[in-house]
């Protein structure tokens, strides 16, 4: 694998801060407190400018996606001069953002709508059902308010996609959802599968469960006008790993590059031993061991984006063990990686 070659796209996790509590966030416990242990960060906005003013300079990127393990992206109080930023070193980039919404104010969001208003740059609104089903799962949020922002990003000339995870609880709702988003003026509407089944909430106040058991078991994209996302994304490689085929890696809020979010998800150390299920991680992925060889090679703030991707892990290391499947982290992601 060629990493430092194929590179297209980014996904980078701006923030470990978030408003919400979802259910199946690693973030929280039980959809409630966050894990103890969690270092909270937003990206270093002196990283930022370097990474995309000088380790990026002789780098054509197609997709920049603002999404993550660990927060969300507009909890960073920087986004806007970030996206400056952006727009003026990389004009043809395709942004996107995944975002809860409930956050900020119709102001900051229109003004946002403005900055991202040219090219094909879009916000996915993550708005699980209706008022009364929205918050069952998006633990935190208001619906309301987020109707609201959303609005206010459209009104600025932002393309917002209403992004829906289907339950057990808001499965009769998809239909009103889409007429909803048309008429607040959507440029799309998404339905996902949830990643996580039977999700256990607990808190001090209430506990209840989460089922997705009769789920259609199926995604949904239903466009409502000619849609501004870009299309010319290079034809993916033939390897068994998704995201070396879309030629896109992760950047985690504490600068360190992962060949995905998957493998980022196992290896913050800060969090991996929380509770019995985490027990078996190093199982799943050996970060423990991969650290105490090569010690933190793909830390951003010691490296350049393209010595990390050229380092040895990346080049043979990673490769062959993608390649012999060694690790459960991959196989239990992404399969026979032909999803991501």
């Amino acid at each position: 694998m060629d990493w430092k070659n194929n590179i297209r796209k980014l996904q980078i996790d701006l923030s470990s801060y978030c408003n919400a509590k979802c259910g199946s966030c690693i973030r929280n416990i039980y959809g409630d407190k966050t894990i103890p242990t969690l270092r909270l960060s937003h990206f270093d906005i002196e990283l930022w400018n370097r990474l995309f003013i000088e380790d990026l300079v002789d780098i054509t990127l197609e997709k920049l996606s603002l999404n993550g393990n660990w927060g969300d992206p507009c909890m960073h109080p920087k986004l806007p001069q970030m996206m400056e930023t952006i727009l003026k070193y990389h004009p043809t980039m395709h942004i996107s953002i995944a975002t809860n919404g409930s956050m900020h104010t119709p102001d900051w969001w229109e003004k946002l709508g403005i900055a991202m208003a040219n090219n094909p740059n879009s916000v996915d609104f993550a708005i699980d059902g209706l008022e009364d089903t929205h918050s069952i799962y998006r633990r935190g949020t208001d619906f309301n308010k987020i109707i609201l922002n959303m609005k206010a990003f459209i009104k600025g000339g932002g393309y917002a996609s209403w992004m829906m995870t289907e339950f057990d609880h808001n499965c009769h709702q998809i239909d009103e959802a889409i007429k909803l988003a048309k008429e607040y003026g959507c440029g799309e509407f998404n339905l996902r599968q949830s990643h996580g089944y039977d999700m256990l909430i607990k808190s001090d106040t209430e506990e209840y469960k989460i089922t997705v058991n009769n789920c259609s078991g199926k995604t949904l994209e239903v466009n409502f006008y000619e849609s501004r996302l870009s299309t010319r994304f290079t034809e993916k490689k033939d390897t068994i790993c998704p995201w070396y085929n879309e030629g896109e890696i992760q950047i985690d809020p504490w600068g360190y590059v992962h060949p995905c979010c998957h493998i980022s998800g196992n290896s913050n150390p800060d969090v991996r031993v929380i509770g019995d299920k985490n027990k078996e991680l190093d199982d799943l992925f050996p970060y423990a061991e991969i650290n105490k060889k090569h010690g933190e090679f793909n830390n951003l703030h010691d490296n350049s984006l393209l010595d990390i991707i050229s380092h040895t892990w990346y080049t043979t290391e990673l490769s062959n063990a993608v390649a012999e499947r060694t690790w459960e982290v991959c196989t239990n992601s992404c399969g026979d990686g032909n999803d991501i």
